[in-house]
């Protein structure tokens, strides 16, 4: 009887060493095969109606139209495929009007030119042929926009490598408002960093490039914004890079467009964003501050085998950043808890190879024809409607 016990407790023993070796080894094949630890996750995604509409309106002096235009096309820069947003390609949807008249066929011309700047693409709304005083056009899209967090460590574990990658070697360049190729940029980058850039890790050395534009600017206006008449917005408040910093002070545009310009050129692949945002204004002690929509710029910088970051230079503005130190985390720099609530538009301010607004924007186009208008005017508007919780990246 004991013997047989004994043999039966024996049994049980292997069984369960074997049963324990199973799990252990289960265990281990599964962290072997676990992703490893991410820079820069996105998550949180936010979905989103958007539409950015543009009113071109001309005055006549004569009895001849005010606008006669012939195979103008009006374009619009869009981010499609970002680190931090997707544009849904089939919801996309132009709208044309000619003075009260809608251009019933416009959706046979309309177009996506892909493959443009910093890999975006322009929403083309050819216009064939207009006699009159009013042009309105608008582009609609869903999209969606995730937040961002980002691992402090694995960042500054970044080094800086032989050469960039392909696909993001446009950054590198300038563009309009962004003068990275003018001294002043490589006297920001030396002031940074000295004149031996890649000693320096290249996650902190874009914080001391930031930390040195910031403090650079002895003032920033808080409305970025150029209106006309009932509020009416004619575009954005941009002098651009060169100009703000010789003057020592400029908009939010200029100092992302100063942050992106210094951060190319000390090597580091950077761009603009240009989105739209809910802003709240201060209010009175005890009552609440009004909200308004308004375009609003921030910055991507990329960082080596990690991708891109975003950053918001005007989070940085006041007397601590001169403080902080680069292997802490920065407040708008990186990790963003409420990136998606901005929904990203373009990677410009204005288009490439197309003439702008006097006032940057975002939209160009390639006026044929004439004007016999004592003045002409083009305001824009933009909306974007929540429509709740996108979908989550795949695990």
């Amino acid at each position: 009887m004991r013997t047989g016990l004994a043999s039966t407790m024996g049994i049980l023993a292997t069984t369960l060493a074997l049963v324990l070796t199973c799990i252990c080894d289960a265990q281990t094949a599964r962290a072997a095969t676990a992703a490893p630890p991410r820079a820069i996750v996105r998550f949180d995604p936010k979905l989103y109606d958007v539409k950015f509409e543009v009113v071109f309106a001309g005055f006549p002096d004569t009895t001849d139209p005010a606008i006669a235009l012939n195979e103008t096309p009006f374009v619009l820069p869009m981010i499609m495929e970002g680190a931090f947003s997707r544009v849904d390609r089939a919801s996309m949807r132009p709208e044309l009007w000619l003075d009260s008249r809608s251009d019933k066929d416009l959706s046979k011309r309309a177009r996506i030119d892909e493959k443009q700047e910093l890999g975006m693409v322009y929403a083309v709304v050819p216009l064939i042929s207009f006699k009159g005083s009013t042009i309105r056009w608008n582009v609609q899209w869903r999209m969606q926009s995730w937040s961002c967090r980002v691992d402090e460590s694995l960042l500054a574990r970044c080094t800086w490598p032989r050469e960039w990658p392909e696909n993001v070697r446009d950054a590198l360049e300038p563009q309009k408002g962004i003068e990275s190729n003018e001294p002043f940029a490589k006297t920001i980058v030396t002031s940074a960093l000295g004149e031996q850039v890649r000693t320096t890790p290249p996650w902190f050395a874009a914080k001391e490039i930031l930390r040195t534009v910031v403090t650079g600017f002895r003032s920033v206006n808080s409305d970025g914004m150029e209106r006309r008449g009932i509020g009416r917005i004619a575009g954005l408040k941009l002098d651009g890079a060169q100009y703000a910093v010789g003057q020592g002070f400029g908009s939010e545009h200029d100092l992302v467009a100063t942050c992106v310009a210094a951060l190319r050129a000390a090597g580091l692949p950077a761009r603009p964003v240009v989105g739209i945002a809910e802003e709240t204004t201060n209010s009175r002690v005890g009552s609440k501050g009004s909200s308004r929509t308004v375009l609003q710029s921030w910055g991507e910088v990329y960082m080596p085998e990690a991708g891109w970051v975003p950053f918001d230079p005007n989070r940085l503005r006041g007397s601590t950043v001169r403080q902080l130190k680069v292997a802490d985390a920065w407040p708008g720099v990186g990790t963003m808890k409420d990136l998606n609530e901005w929904i990203p538009i373009s990677w410009c301010f204005a288009p490439r190879s197309y003439e702008s607004p006097p006032i940057a924007a975002l939209w160009g186009w390639r006026p044929a024809g004439r004007f016999s208008a004592s003045s002409l005017d083009s305001t824009i508007s933009f909306q974007a409607t929540s429509r709740g919780k996108g979908i989550d990246d795949p695990q």
